[in-house]
């Protein structure tokens, strides 16, 4: 594995959501990143070196995360995925919902969707104080979006709403539009509920100390609690793709804005993250979430997102991994964006090339945030991302 070490990190600048803050990333022999600027392209002058903004926080600035899984967590791997060691089922296996063969969807709309609501993928903790108090357990929601009578396994995408970490629904009109439109050509599309900052559910200890420094502490604290929710509904879809008729070897993520920043950062990190933080005293609610199931995606879709959950990771561990091994992402962003900085996808952009992995970059030109009826060479948003998808993952297409 390739790492990618900053020798800067800017904390997400405050803007509409706190998001967006940009870095130039200039390729040095061991493929570092180097300098790291705001959302309007100067300095961040309330932003420290990295190493020693770790060392500020207590952290090692070449240390590397916990490796040792707490025994009740690794027994609930061991568990779910049959392994003996209780090691996590590897990302890029096949699992139980795998098929050698590339799924099959149609070039129009050839299905009656079938849309179930309020399916409980997991249990998550709120009211918790960000860990402090117990708080109390809830239930994580999904509607799916099926291809009635599809002819054999399915494709999957799990979309991620928007709203900067502090509001939003799975109900969002352009995700449950995005998933309809593919369910009507062969996916098993979900659209998810995760935890917002309002509901102040548990987080590790570093991530908080990494919060407190940021000039938005809820909205970093409560992208912890977004990656840990979408990363247990990719378990879930993972989990349980034989009964749903999924392939599982073609599972893809996506999202707008907030959305895209927890999509990128659940399609990027590795297994362990945003699963082994925490223990099951810590967060009981673990348990419910299929801890022993794969994670893995294989396509990100970023609408207007960009890298934040990966490079807290980063403080977290002391490394940001990038290789080969990523899922091709769609870059899609407008230039003018207010709200999330067209830097963040230009980051993306060169990160993405310098690993060699397969990518689309879309600036819109002119287009500033959220721009869903935006036009990509005449073709929607959404017929943009069908298109990518069935590159990428090498579909079968029919008319």
């Amino acid at each position: 594995m390739r790492t990618i070490r900053l020798k800067g990190f800017c904390w997400l600048a405050t803007s509409v959501f706190a998001l967006g803050c940009s870095t130039t990333v200039e390729p040095s022999p061991q493929g570092a990143a180097d300098s790291v600027q705001d959302a309007a392209g100067t300095a961040d002058s309330g932003a420290k070196p990295l190493d020693d903004s770790i060392e500020d926080l207590g952290f090692a600035a070449d240390g590397a995360a916990d490796a040792n899984v707490s025994s009740d967590i690794a027994t609930d791997i061991a568990a779910d995925s049959g392994s003996a060691d209780g090691s996590p089922a590897g990302d890029t296996s096949a699992d139980a919902g795998a098929t050698a063969k590339p799924p099959t969807v149609r070039a129009s709309t050839a299905y009656e969707v079938i849309t179930k609501t309020d399916i409980v993928y997991g249990k998550a903790v709120v009211d918790a104080k960000w860990g402090a108090a117990p708080g109390k357990e809830i239930e994580l929601m999904l509607d799916s979006f099926a291809p009635k009578d599809p002819p054999g396994p399915m494709p999957a995408i799990v979309f991620i709403h928007g709203g900067g970490f502090t509001g939003g629904s799975r109900k969002d009109a352009n995700m449950v539009s995005q998933a309809k439109y593919l369910a009507a050509r062969g996916w098993y599309a979900v659209s998810i509920t995760y935890r917002l900052a309002a509901t102040q559910g548990p987080i590790p200890q570093k991530w908080a100390s990494a919060a407190k420094v940021s000039p938005g502490p809820n909205q970093v604290s409560a992208m912890y609690l977004a990656g840990r929710d979408a990363k247990a509904a990719v378990r879930w879809l993972h989990h349980n793709a034989q009964t749903l008729g999924v392939d599982s070897n073609h599972i893809a993520i996506g999202g707008g804005s907030a959305g895209a920043y927890t999509a990128i950062g659940v399609g990027l990190s590795q297994p362990a993250d945003f699963r082994d933080e925490l223990t099951l005293e810590q967060d009981p609610t673990l348990a419910s979430t299929h801890l022993g199931a794969a994670s893995g995606v294989r396509a990100v879709i970023d609408y207007w997102g960009g890298g934040a959950l990966i490079e807290v990771l980063y403080l977290l561990k002391g490394t940001l991994d990038f290789d080969a091994t990523d899922p091709p992402i769609a870059i899609i962003h407008g230039t003018k964006d207010e709200t999330v900085s067209f830097d963040e996808a230009k980051k993306l952009k060169q990160r993405y090339d310098e690993s060699g992995v397969p990518n689309i970059y879309h600036p819109l030109v002119g287009a500033g945030h959220s721009a869903w009826s935006a036009k990509i060479d005449g073709k929607s948003l959404v017929e943009t991302a069908y298109d990518f998808l069935v590159k990428q993952q090498g579909l079968v297409v029919q008319p």
